[in-house]
């Protein structure tokens, strides 16, 4: 069941969450360095990053443990 794999793999879900932070971190603070003259033609970019992102935001959820593929 979900929450004995949650308990078996707490260290690398843990992991995750991390790196995950870390990213969305590094991101925000490269969209800040944006100069605001080309924040919109930065647009299609930001756009590509944040559809890649989606699915993690929609449908990842706690019993999504093969987040490596």
């Amino acid at each position: 069941d979900a929450a004995q794999e949650l308990i078996v793999n707490e260290e690398r879900v843990r992991e995750y969450q991390v790196t995950l932070r870390e990213m969305l971190a590094e991101y925000h603070r490269i969209l800040q360095e944006i100069p605001a003259v080309l924040f919109p033609l930065m647009k299609p970019f930001r756009k590509r990053v944040e559809e890649a992102l989606k699915p993690g935001l929609t449908t990842l959820n706690w019993t999504s443990l093969n987040v490596e593929t």
